[in-house]
């Protein structure tokens, strides 16, 4: 760069940096690890028993299990899907700062477009056949996005789930436009240090346990995301297509793609 054009010195970013996401972050095997994962959840939905608040704890559970399922099928981050609550500060009139709570992320059911049910696919595999595309409005790096996915029958059924518990713990019906992953008792999304704890606890359960090797298979929330992109880059799909479902950079694709 010619001496004088610029007044700064450009930020030249290692690719050690792009490796160490899949590092921090590893995806988790489809074959081996993933239904040991889903094996442990499907469990623990149903150990409720001897837990109080048992309504609330049922539908956390439930509505756990579909996030993970939706996460790790579609690439969507986790707080693109289950949404986060944000303080800020404005300006009254009186010109005093107040602060205001306003949601960052999540996605409703306005959002999501299920094709119709193909009758040929009856026949076949239909947690694989039914497809949706998902409209990403409010995204970690602010631009809108389509997620195109095979995961219309999570996400029906979830919606169908929904329901049925809404009406059976007298909760308020189900809306057009409601969050998919909010609670319902509060009309607020999860926190996200709950969701992080209910995946370390399952982590620990599953790989922190006399582990010989590795001591703790360092899988994340964020493994789930990393998880759908390292399938497509197997699969050898389309490398712009993936920059525009998954909402991450062109570089690190590519990074991605070279290592593989």
């Amino acid at each position: 760069i010619p001496e004088g054009y610029i007044d700064f010195i450009p930020k030249i970013v290692p690719s050690k940096l792009f490796q160490d996401q899949f590092e921090v972050n590893p995806p988790i095997p489809i074959d081996t690890t993933w239904p040991k994962i889903l094996t442990y959840f499907n469990n623990w939905c149903n150990e409720i028993s001897n837990y109080p608040n048992k309504k609330r704890l049922e539908y956390y559970r439930r509505m756990y299990i579909y996030f993970v399922l939706v996460s790790y099928h579609s690439g969507i981050r986790a707080k693109e899907l289950l949404g986060e609550i944000e303080t800020i500060y404005i300006l009254n009139k009186d010109s005093k700062w107040i602060s205001m709570e306003v949601y960052k992320g999540g996605i409703r059911w306005c959002d999501i477009k299920l094709e119709e049910e193909d009758q040929k696919s009856k026949s076949k595999n239909i947690i694989q056949s039914l497809k949706v595309k998902i409209y990403i409005v409010d995204s970690i790096n602010g631009a809108k996005r389509e997620v195109y996915s095979s995961i219309g029958y999570y996400l029906k059924s979830w919606k169908n789930y929904s329901i049925e518990l809404r009406n059976r713990f007298n909760l308020p019906d189900l809306k057009y436009d409601d969050y998919v992953f909010f609670n319902p008792f509060t009309s607020k999304p999860y926190s996200y240090s709950q969701v992080n704890k209910t995946w370390i606890d399952m982590r620990n359960s599953l790989f922190c346990e006399n582990s010989t090797s590795n001591p703790c298979k360092p899988y994340t929330l964020s493994s789930l995301r990393n998880s759908f992109i390292f399938n497509q880059i197997i699969l050898g799909n389309d490398l712009e297509f993936l920059k525009k479902i998954s909402g991450q950079s062109r570089g690190l694709l590519k990074h991605y793609y070279k290592s593989k």
